[in-house]
């Protein structure tokens, strides 16, 4: 089959392509098992149905407790990276009357740079959620994060909710959460809690009695209103000197309190636990036996009246109490001195004992059952009531599901028996051989506390590095036992991060705020790096070549400067000038040498094949938070890659399987986890990929077994003789590729790229694959090769894709003819025929004006098959456009024009908006020495699909000289108003591939001289437009113009000729 064709044809088919993969794939999530290591700052029970229970975290979101499995499911992980600070919850509220609905108070942070809080609403336990955004902030992991809830709903009016801040005051809705307003009779800033006399005021009103317990000990702490929030005065009587805490109502009319001298978790010094008659306004001080440190959580039992369990607070010696009374305070007993609970599911809890006690619960259904929240999980008994007959309480640590570290670092060797060690703060972290369980060995010892950066040798696995605050340790048998190191470098400032050689003979030590040092004695000695840089604003990270033992990298993200090491660590010198920001990540890449990956946060993904000499930004990336590696896809060589980041305006984790070129998002909007610290795939399990949260625990994934999706379909080509082509497809899960040419199986093609060398008619044809796993096969779509000839080098058909707005941000294509013949052109605005493409939001109806440089309308067009559609088809025959149907409501005109400049406008009939493609071919009946040389085009720029691309393509056989140009600010100059104010710009080749980009021209003198040499206006040297002069070799091209940051505005693309 022999098929001759022109260019054009491959450089629409490309135009017409989505900007990245975005193909999404089915993946399981689980947590490794660790169960609890974080502060569960209180726990609560509906008072009306039994066994729903709910423990809020600092920096883990909310749970609900699951009695079917005797664990713990997490209902926050919709929550994205940029929602991150809203898993800490400040508190919660159930509805009395209603048990489907849950209200949360989120927010982490009260500095200036935190996010603002919110109210989160459910009508499903938590299940979904509506959001309303605050504008203050709450400190869910602030002092103060364990005191009473500050959330209540009314018992007597649903509708009415009021929220406590930690700063703002008091605030109310009436609207079940939805919109609130201040309590500005209110007279204090910071509340520990709310609560309500259920007793008072009706149905129609609500609660008329309140009480709110302020964070102060130097007034009155504890207020009442008595109507409805309207005025409010101190309780007469209260304790002074201490802050009410928390509470438990008792039916009848009893508020029990305990008061603290502090907001704790930390510094609570002295406190007691009072009892207040509601009706008498009496106190009763019943506080148990006295000791170092205050009273946190309080509890009453429905089902027995003078029922109270109280928990001590920062008694730190001989340790915290949960005390028990049964006479309404009177007397009391411990259940938890002398009774060490029971840590099976999780012996690494054994190291700790119970502290931050800041909430107690008794069942309200089970007089036995109650629990008690510490600052590493949830402890529980089933027994509360033997210590009634002098019977020991058995005390559990349920936190099955409850995941609440916040891991620092994770690491997959590829051999040895556990597939996962991580190291975790505050709990030094863990070396899981079962995923599925907490491991029996507990964390890592000897114990350091948090630990904040691990590292293996690639070649060497069992050889691993481990770094906490102040110091360093080394193991030899993957994590089994840890050393501390002889001897350390000097660390004033923390102890930093570490690396080890890939054949675990050197480690590289970078303290906090200092340059490196090396070791190749395991440490009995530490020797300063030449040349390694150092700040004093910020730290940074050594990694390690995955193949050469003798290269080190350090990424300087202050002066946007990678430094390498190529003789073990001992000197380094500045490679690659990289800019970088606060959030920077370099990976080195298994068993490739010199392959870098460097993640930085707000500027994207950058790639180096040359240990760092050099880097390529790639363009289908917007942002990139954290990227690991993992088992490589059938069929390639490069591992898997992982990333959490933004593609194609999705904030999302993705994989790419074909080293970037395409992204597919593997989670979802209901599995985001918060933010994520760092990432690792598995080399021993494709798919796999390890998550360390803020505060989530160790997420892991693995791709659901089905037949493979193909997420990259191969392209149909067209191609020059004697050129290279590469077919290629991407496909989740295969395990096996088989290529076929008219449905005929190539012998020895089993790869995911299909490469043709020196093509001539007997490669033309039609080709697909069938990609296999386990599960299934799935065949791709047909790629059509084409062979075309093409005898002339030049610019032989021009092309742009945009939105098309209104007025001044229409879409405007300006192309020049040079020469001295006249030029036929068939000039064509696609709208409704981008459809076939997939293409969302295309203009619906589009009409093409055609202008000299004089601005005179020379034609016009709407709907091309009106009038004359042989003319048009004849012209899209001798060009090699793609043929439409008769009837479209595209526009196209053919026009025969003089040398000169030319505008093609293309606008929406009636009005309209949406995308559309205006392309510009020679379609000569006749040859002539004129040419197309120059094309740009205007058009407002969006984010996602509706960015701005200009297309082109190069004909002939030897390479051509372009200048690109994407100008944005310098438009101001011309009158053009709401310009892109920062543009990027990206060529692609005609597989997609980006090959280089540019942002913010720099006023160099060699673009300025092809600005002259070209006549393209001039720009100013600090102007934050972008260019690029590139030699080309043959064939379709892209440049994509898009605003930094995701930012729309006007913008003008130009491709010209440079000779």
């Amino acid at each position: 089959m022999s098929v001759r064709h022109s260019f054009p044809i491959l450089l629409l088919l490309w135009l017409l392509e989505p900007i990245a993969s975005l193909a999404g794939a089915s993946y399981t999530w689980r947590n490794v098992a660790i169960e609890g290591g974080g502060f569960v700052t209180g726990i609560v029970s509906h008072p009306t149905t039994r066994d729903l229970v709910y423990a809020r975290t600092d920096v883990g979101g909310v749970y609900r407790w699951d009695p079917s499995a005797s664990g713990w499911i997490p209902l926050n992980d919709d929550l994205g990276p940029t929602d991150s600070q809203l898993t800490g919850v400040l508190s919660l509220a159930l509805d009395p009357n209603d048990p489907n609905r849950l209200y949360l108070a989120c927010g982490q942070y009260l500095p200036s740079w935190a996010r603002t809080g919110a109210i989160l609403r459910s009508v499903d336990r938590g299940a979904t959620w509506s959001r309303t955004e605050l504008n203050l902030k709450l400190g869910g992991n602030s002092d103060g994060r364990g005191t009473g809830e500050r959330l209540q709903v009314d018992p007597r009016k649903g509708s009415i909710l009021y929220l406590g801040t930690s700063q703002d005051g008091l605030w109310r809705s009436t609207d079940s959460g939805q919109t609130w307003a201040k309590v500005t009779s209110f007279p204090q800033s910071a509340v520990n809690f709310v609560a309500f006399d259920p007793r008072s005021g009706d149905a129609a009103n609500g609660a008329s009695t309140l009480f709110v317990a302020t964070s102060t000990t130097t007034v009155s702490s504890l207020y009442r209103s008595t109507d409805g929030g309207a005025t409010w005065a101190a309780v007469a009587g209260q304790p002074s000197g201490l802050m009410a805490y928390q509470y438990a109502y008792e039916q009848g009319g009893t508020l029990y309190l305990t008061f603290t001298d502090g907001l704790g978790p930390n510094g609570v010094n002295s406190g007691a636990v009072w009892k207040y008659a509601i009706d008498a306004g009496t106190w009763t001080n019943i506080t148990p036996p006295a000791g170092q440190g205050g009273f946190g959580g309080i509890s009453t039992d429905p089902q027995k009246p003078g029922t109270v369990i109280v928990s001590t607070l920062d008694r730190w010696a001989p340790g915290d109490e949960i005390y028990r009374s049964t006479d309404g305070g009177s007397t009391w007993k411990g259940t938890l001195t002398g009774h060490t609970p029971d840590y099976s599911s999780a012996p690494w809890a054994a190291a700790s004992s119970p502290h931050w006690v800041s909430d107690v619960e008794i069942d309200p259904f089970d007089s036995g059952r109650a629990w008690f929240v510490t600052g590493y999980g949830i402890i529980g008994t089933d027994t509360l009531t033997a210590v009634d007959s002098g019977g020991a309480v058995s005390w559990i640590f349920r936190n099955r599901g409850l995941e609440e570290t916040v891991p620092l670092g994770l690491v997959s060797p590829p051999t040895g028996n556990a597939p996962l060690v991580s190291v975790v703060g505050d709990v030094d972290g863990f070396r899981h051989v079962d995923l599925t369980v907490s491991p029996a060995t507990g964390r890592h010892a000897p114990l350091i506390g948090t630990s904040r950066s691990i590292d293996f040798a690639e070649n060497n696995p069992g050889v691993m590095v481990r770094t906490g605050a102040t110091a360093a340790q080394y193991s030899t048998d993957g994590a089994v036992t840890w050393h501390a190191f002889a001897a350390a470098p000097s660390m004033p400032n923390g102890a930093g991060a570490g690396a080890v050689s890939a054949d675990g003979a050197r480690f590289v030590w970078v303290p906090d705020n200092s340059r490196a040092y090396v070791s190749t004695t395991n440490g009995a000695s530490w020797s300063p790096a030449t040349g390694s840089p150092s700040s004093s604003s910020a730290s940074f990270i050594p990694v390690s070549d995955r193949a050469n033992a003798l290269k080190f990298y350090i990424y300087d993200s202050v002066a946007g400067r990678l430094y390498r090491s190529t003789d073990g660590g001992a000197s380094f010198s500045a490679a690659a000038q990289v800019a970088g920001s606060w959030a920077t990540e370099l990976r080195a890449v298994p068993g490739l040498e010199g392959n870098l990956w460097l993640s930085i946060r707000d500027r994207g993904l950058y790639r180096s094949t040359d240990s760092g000499t050099s880097f390529t930004r790639l363009g289908n990336v917007q942002q990139s938070y954290c990227i690991g590696f993992g088992k490589p896809a059938a069929g390639q060589t490069h591992p898997a890659v992982f990333m959490v980041g933004k593609v194609g305006d999705v904030e999302g984790i993705f994989r790419s399987d074909d080293v970037g070129a395409t992204w597919i998002r593997i989670n979802d909007p209901q599995h985001q986890f918060g933010g994520i610290n760092t990432l690792t795939g598995d080399p021993r399990t494709f798919g796999r990929v390890y998550l360390a949260t803020g505060g989530r625990g160790i997420v892991y994934g693995d791709a659901e077994e089905t037949a493979p999706t193909i997420t990259t379909q191969p392209k149909t080509q067209a191609a020059a003789y004697g050129s290279t082509v590469r077919l290629t497809v991407s496909a989740d899960s295969a395990t096996s590729y088989q290529w076929y040419k008219d449905g005929v199986a190539i012998a020895g093609a089993t790869a995911g790229t299909l490469t043709l060398s020196n093509v001539q008619d007997a490669d033309a044809g039609s080709y697909t694959v069938v990609v296999t796993n386990a599960k299934g096969s799935t065949t791709s779509n047909a790629a059509v090769l084409t062979l075309v000839s093409v005898d002339t080098q030049k610019l032989v058909n021009l092309s742009s894709r945009s939105f098309v707005s209104t007025g001044e941000n229409i879409q405007i294509a300006g192309f020049i003819i040079g020469g001295t013949q006249s030029k036929q052109v068939l000039i064509r605005a696609w709208g409704p025929a981008l459809n076939s493409f997939s293409v969302p939001n295309y203009l619906g109806d589009p009409v093409l004006t055609v202008l000299d440089s004089g601005r005179n309308v020379l034609a016009t067009n709407d709907d091309w098959s009106g009038s004359s559609p042989e003319t048009i088809e004849a012209a899209v025959t001798r060009s090699g456009a793609w043929a439409w149907t008769r009837g479209s409501k595209d526009a196209a005109l053919v026009m025969t024009l003089p040398p000169g400049a030319y505008t093609a406008q293309v606008a929406g009939k009636n009005g309209g908006e949406g995308v559309a493609l205006v392309e510009v071919f020679e379609s000569d009946e006749n040859a002539t020495t004129s040419k197309l040389i120059n094309i740009s085009t205007r058009a407002y720029v969006k984010s996602g699909s509706e960015i701005l691309i200009g297309g082109f393509v190069i004909g002939g056989s030897t390479p051509k000289r372009v200048l690109i140009r994407a100008n944005g600010p310098s438009l101001t100059a011309y009158g053009v108003a709401n310009v892109l104010e920062d543009p990027t710009l990206t060529v692609f080749d005609a597989h997609s591939n980006p090959m280089t980009s540019n942002d913010d021209w720099g006023g160099t003198s060699e673009l300025v001289s092809a600005f002259a040499a070209t006549h393209a206006f001039s720009w100013t040297s600090t102007s934050k437009d972008a260019a690029l002069i590139l030699t080309l070799e043959p064939g379709a091209y892209t440049a994509q113009v898009k605003g930094k940051g995701s930012a729309s505005g006007v913008a003008l693309v130009e491709v010209y000729e440079y000779p």
